[in-house]
């Protein structure tokens, strides 16, 4: 989720011989740079045997379509409004991450 703010406002700023990219290219981009990243961990939890299969069956069955149809959605909409969806998706999970960080966790807990 982070980089797609990156690649559409920081570099831009912080480089003016950065290209700019369309809205859909850097959140496709972004998510990109995430699955390589994603798939080093699993491979890694793989190997370790951390996988728990049955949780992630289900999770799979409904995140696979659903990024199919997202992906799809998003190359239909304009980049308005792409930008506008992006930003309401990243102000829920601010909220939800800052909800979640008021709760006590108990004190024999690493987290």
């Amino acid at each position: 989720m982070l980089f797609t703010p990156s690649l559409l406002f920081l570099f831009p700023a912080l480089d003016p011989a950065f290209p700019r990219l369309e809205v859909n290219q850097a959140i496709a981009l972004g998510l990109i740079v995430e699955f390589v990243g994603y798939s080093s961990a699993a491979t890694a939890y793989w190997r370790q045997r951390r996988i728990a299969f049955e949780v992630a069956g289900p999770v799979l069955i409904i995140t696979l379509p659903t990024a199919v149809l997202l992906g799809w959605l998003g190359s239909a909409i304009s980049d308005r409004w792409l930008l506008f969806s992006f930003g309401i998706i990243l102000f829920s999970l601010a909220f939800v991450f800052l909800k979640f960080h008021r709760v006590k966790h108990p004190p024999h807990c690493p987290c």
